[in-house]
């Protein structure tokens, strides 16, 4: 097998001359087609290089044996490269050669782009890109290229914006999900996806355990199937024992009369869909409770993946946060699938922005028909730990090594994971929202303004700010992130409420904002839902927003140490206050326009990448204030020059504090 250090430059190439491929399609094709020309021809270039190593007395048999497709003659990468003209119509001559020498690639060189018209001049620029690379078995093992493929397929995943969650599970989210459901288990008989996009999760999985018998999926998308069918061949994988069907899982399942081993899947977040009205009788999951609403399918998979396990197996799913807490029928399903089937058996947050195409957090749900333990489920908050990349979150190998010891001991860990009973969980109605049993935040309580007055004394600092809110059960979550839309879709709603806001508030402004971040800060100001978070440097200002309005719960504040630097505006990715990098997911802001309101505040904004999930971090203290003392606080801050006439600069804020003043009077 090849070295590590050649290997490193092996990926390295294959990635340049990807990017290099896109740089020269840009402007000839629509960007979502890259995938699709590109990839056949590093499959061919791969096939080709290994079938030329046959012919060489120094390649062993068996190193080719299990990765040896035939290429007839005058169809090897030498013979297309050595074409001057026509080369698009070379190609499909050649692919078309080989599928019918292999029965097995059948469909998968040919695709409804390969006739895409590309001049000579960009095609052979094309090819000279993978040229240089030499993909043959002593140059890359069936591992090995099945890596490269891996890292191919996300690379482009992410060049291709929005669209390229589609059909990519990205790799770290990937070796968790196969990790979980081959932790107990010697050897896995038989695997099923039922939305396997192109099939990183089988594959995930056949790379922790051997799989005996299939490796077996569906997926809705044609083009998304071939690149299944790829990746395997790739990996060198048996395709004898590999069975990918085309189809809607939800309306026409091809495995409905199977029972596989493991059973695993990321669906489509929030996707809707129509079945007809046989379909709970016709696919059998009724005994896994009421069909799912038609506007969301996400336990609908669920429950058909539950109908294709076997009694003895493991199930794994990455689903959106809603499935916790939606009410109405989901809330219906899960109670059956807690109460009656029991069989629910671990709940997993994990991080914000790990998916290609969608930053909103998920969740990783594990079931057993056959539970060791019927009288709790494991709850574990892994949200906050992660590495970070410039667009996007990834699982490093000390967080999947957490969880999975999580998993595996199954006990109480301060702040990440929690063993709950079956028993607390019904009297939250079957609300699994992970914030209802985990801490998020280190907090004490006090008991009077001295006691908060020496927790502020312990946090000494430049960058620290106050978030004070009058009920201690809310989470730091952006106002956007709390409108009642589904998490799948508050990124579409939020562009047009921001548009919206700048074509309307113009007419009523004395001064034009010079840039989205300034609109962001207007937007906020006026109530408008954002994913901005008002916070104050000023300690007494924090605690008068959690004590100022009557509330028959505890209030809070939170304290955040922020050592991150600041939106830097001179720099091109922050100039979209929508969409910005994740290796700072969270960026303290202060506007250069400064209203009297904020300055009277000693106001700033955190902007929020995520803005579905509370803000948690290490850096964040949360201190408790009883509903008890609340009246008695507001007097003592009153005593401080901290009130409403000074927080909120004008005659509305004068007016309210008279108010509170001469109702004070009274009451005494």
């Amino acid at each position: 097998m090849p070295d590590e250090e050649h290997f490193s430059e092996l990926l390295s190439k294959t990635i340049k001359s990807l990017q290099r491929g896109i740089d020269v399609l840009r402007g000839t094709v629509f960007s979502d087609r890259f995938t699709s020309i590109l990839l056949p021809i590093l499959l061919f270039k791969r096939i080709s290089d290994v079938f030329s190593e046959k012919s060489s007395p120094h390649i062993l048999e068996t190193i080719i044996r299990s990765n040896s497709f035939r290429i007839p003659k005058g169809c090897s990468w030498h013979d297309l490269i050595s074409e001057s003209f026509d080369l698009n119509r070379t190609l499909e001559k050649i692919f078309a050669s080989i599928e019918s020498e292999n029965p097995e690639l059948q469909g998968i060189l040919i695709n409804e782009y390969s006739h895409h018209s590309i001049d000579d001049r960009n095609f052979r620029e094309v090819l000279n890109a993978f040229d240089c690379i030499p993909l043959g078995m002593t140059q890359a093992s069936n591992e090995q290229m099945g890596e490269i493929f891996t890292r191919a397929l996300e690379f482009l995943a992410r060049s291709n914006g929005k669209r390229g969650g589609e059909y990519v599970t990205p790799t770290s989210v990937a070796t968790l999900i196969a990790k979980l459901a081959t932790q107990d288990k010697n050897e896995v008989i038989n695997v099923y996806d039922p939305a396997c996009g192109s099939a990183g999760l089988l594959l995930a999985v056949a790379n922790q355990k051997l799989v005996l018998h299939e490796l077996a999926g569906q997926d809705i998308n044609t083009t998304t199937l071939i690149l299944a069918r790829m990746n395997m061949i790739m990996h060198g994988k048996d395709l004898s024992r590999v069975n990918l069907q085309l189809g809607n899982t939800l309306e026409d399942p091809k495995h409905i009369n199977k029972r596989f081993d493991v059973v695993v899947s990321v669906p489509p977040f929030g996707a809707s869909w129509n079945p007809d009205h046989s379909y709970s009788s016709r696919n059998l999951i009724s005994t896994y409770g009421p069909e799912p609403t038609r506007s969301k399918a996400d336990l609908g998979f669920v429950q058909h993946m539950l109908h294709q396990l076997d009694n003895e197996g493991v199930m794994v799913v990455a689903l959106p946060h809603g499935v916790l807490f939606r009410g109405n029928i989901e809330q219906r399903i899960r109670k059956h699938l807690i109460q009656e089937l029991n069989c629910l058996d671990a709940i997993i947050g994990i991080p914000p922005n790990l998916f290609y195409g969608t930053a909103i957090p998920a969740c990783i749900l594990v079931f057993k028909k056959q539970r060791k333990h019927l009288d709790n489920i494991l709850f574990i908050d892994a949200s906050d730990e992660y590495g970070k990349e410039r667009w996007h979150n990834y699982l490093r190998e000390q967080d999947l090594d957490k969880i999975l010891a999580a998993v595996s001991e199954r006990k109480s860990v301060e702040l990440y994971s929690e063993v709950v009973s079956i028993e607390k969980i019904r009297k939250n109605n079957f609300n699994l929202n992970l914030q209802l049993y985990i801490d998020e935040y280190r907090k004490e309580t006090i008991h009077s303004f001295v006691e908060f007055h020496n927790l502020i004394e312990k946090h000494q600092g430049k960058n620290i700010v106050f978030r004070g809110v009058k009920d201690s059960r809310f989470e730091i979550t952006p106002s956007i992130g709390r409108l009642p839309i589904d998490s799948t879709k508050i990124e579409e709603s939020e562009e047009a409420i921001f548009k919206q806001f700048k074509e309307q508030a113009l007419p009523h402004l004395n001064f034009t904002p010079r840039n989205d971040w300034e609109w962001l800060a207007l937007a906020q100001h006026h109530g408008l839902p954002t994913r901005l978070l008002d916070w104050t440097t000023n300690p007494l200002i924090a605690l008068y927003f959690s004590v100022e309005e009557d509330c028959k719960s505890d209030s809070a504040v939170y304290i955040y140490v922020d050592n991150q630097p600041p939106v830097d505006l001179a720099l091109s990715e922050y100039q979209n206050p929508l969409l910005f990098p994740s290796d700072q997911p969270v960026l303290r802001y202060t506007p250069a326009h400064l209203t009297p309101r904020i300055i009277a505040q000693s106001g700033l904004f955190t902007v929020h990448q995520n803005v579905t999930q509370g803000f948690t971090s290490e850096q964040i203290h949360k201190i408790v204030i009883p509903n008890a003392i609340r009246k008695k606080l507001k007097q003592q801050l009153y005593r401080y020059g901290i009130h409403r006439a000074t927080i909120y600069p004008g005659l509305d804020g004068t007016s309210a504090h008279i108010k509170w003043l001469n109702c004070q009077n009274d009451e005494q």
